[in-house]
């Protein structure tokens, strides 16, 4: 049996008045994905992968995209 699992995520972070280069209004794009599988009645596993992109007015510091890629294993007694 596997279990697929979806998300994404919006966040906006107004930073204006708290840095000498205005970063202006910072958003960030995050969609997600996971695959589960139930190895036996008590172990699963899943592995996952995360794309971050923060889109900021102060683009050579804190415009970016991140790349993330998980692998888990769940006890469940």
């Amino acid at each position: 049996t596997y279990t697929l699992n979806l998300a994404m995520s919006v966040s906006f972070l107004d930073l204006v008045g708290q840095a000498a280069i205005t970063r202006g209004l910072e958003k960030a794009y995050t969609p997600s994905i996971e695959l589960r599988k139930k190895v036996n009645k008590y172990i699963s596993a899943n592995i996952g992968y995360d794309y971050t992109r923060n889109v900021s007015d102060d683009k050579a510091n804190f415009d970016y995209k991140k790349h993330l890629v998980r692998f888990g294993l769940s006890a469940s007694y």
